[in-house]
């Protein structure tokens, strides 16, 4: 095992284009980093710097204490699965797996030890006479992870490993890497431009935007504690709703609404206690966020909450999931400019923002009715409006 130490990397091609931005970022001993970001956010140039594919254009990478700027690739002790396998179809799974150690002139003995190793961990013993075309998805990115393991290299580099696969396969899949990278121990740095994967695979998660480093920390940090609009917008699924808003002044005990669109809703008290920085934006114009999860259908028992915290909104899209119900409304608000591609809300300057709450699967919403809808105001979002920052101490 090493760690890997990214300390203020660019990455600058020759048409000036920057793709990676002063990125500083550590791979402790045995964890399980994910980058992750949106396609072009320079995510994969980073980990191919890292690999020794791209060249780094000044900072400086180091690899279980060991400066790697100028170091080949196979002198590095790093083993990488790309998303397409690169396997040789005319190999048997055994030749695939045990390549590399061949090329080093690794003894017979020893390299028929260490795949049949992999294979026991991998689940692939009863395929190592057959061929690629003869495997499915799953088993072709097993053998890919096979030949990465018999290296026993001091790190994996694994470059959107799932994306090839369907989505049921891909959620069996990140439970096996998962799996496997924690009990063989060794350091991972892991791409993808799923979040979903990346909040249930890392131990950590490095959001990457433009090239910049915009947070990283524990997969529930992130989603509890975003750090700006970015990463609020960009985690979780669905996404949270992000609008424009405005928090009242004190009243006289007090007490401070915050505008959901053209209806006031009450903040609860507990919200100062987690971000005391917000009373200090009374009166002014904020950046306003609710999970879907944190909207409930009131006339269901157990929702708690007081009629000041309740909003009317017209049904407009009913998806019922079975364990879940995403009902879709707008509010009359302008939504709020993330800063991701993607965003459909970014796109042009709109008065009114599409929401979605994730409601119990007994609720009694319908299409085309308006319902009224519960707002946990205690697990609301604020960030500032011109920096785009999170409004936390």
């Amino acid at each position: 095992m090493a760690e890997i130490v990214l300390d203020h990397i660019e990455k600058v091609y020759p048409n000036g284009f920057r793709a990676v931005h002063d990125l500083s970022l550590e791979v402790r001993e045995g964890e399980f980093l994910v980058l992750v970001g949106p396609s072009g956010c320079g995510k994969s140039t980073a980990l191919r710097m890292v690999a020794g594919l791209e060249e780094i254009t000044s900072g400086e990478l180091r690899i279980g204490g060991r400066l790697v700027n100028d170091t080949p690739p196979k002198d590095r002790d790093i083993a990488m699965v790309f998303q397409n396998y690169a396997l040789y179809p005319h190999m048997t799974v055994f030749d695939n797996i045990g390549f590399a150690l061949k090329l080093r002139k690794v003894p017979k003995d020893e390299i028929d030890r260490r795949v049949r190793e992999a294979a026991k961990i991998l689940e692939l013993e009863e395929n190592l006479d057959r061929k690629p075309g003869q495997l499915s998805g799953g088993q072709r990115q097993r053998v890919a992870m096979g030949r990465a393991i018999v290296r026993q290299p001091a790190a994996f580099l694994m470059d959107e490993p799932l994306s090839n696969l369907d989505a049921k396969l891909r959620v069996q899949m990140r439970a096996e890497i998962a799996r496997i990278q924690r009990n063989l121990g060794v350091t991972t740095l892991y791409v993808t431009h799923d979040q979903v994967e990346a909040m249930t695979m890392g131990d950590r998660v490095a959001v990457l935007q433009a090239g910049v480093l915009q947070q990283v920390d524990a997969p529930q940090t992130l989603y509890d504690h975003p750090v700006n609009l970015f990463v609020a917008a960009f985690i979780g699924s669905p996404s949270m709703n992000l609008f424009e808003s405005e928090l009242s002044e004190p009243d006289a005990d007090g007490g401070i609404t915050v505008a959901f669109g053209s209806q006031p809703v009450a903040l609860d008290p507990a919200i100062f206690e987690s971000r005391p920085q917000l009373r200090s934006y009374a009166g002014r114009r904020v950046i306003a966020g609710v999970r879907p999860e944190d909207v409930d259908d009131i006339t269901l028992d157990g929702s708690g909450l007081p009629p000041e915290q309740h909003v009317r909104a017209e049904i407009e899209l009913v998806e019922a999931l079975g364990s879940e119900i995403m009902a879709h409304f707008t509010i009359d608000a302008a939504a709020a400019q993330t800063g991701d591609p993607d965003a459909i809300d970014d796109v042009g300057a709109s008065e009114q923002t599409k929401c979605v709450a994730r409601l119990d699967p007994h609720s009694s919403v319908r299409l085309g009715e308006t319902a009224t809808l519960g707002v946990h105001t205690a697990r609301m979002h604020f960030f500032d409006i011109d920096t785009g920052e999170g409004i936390w101490d």
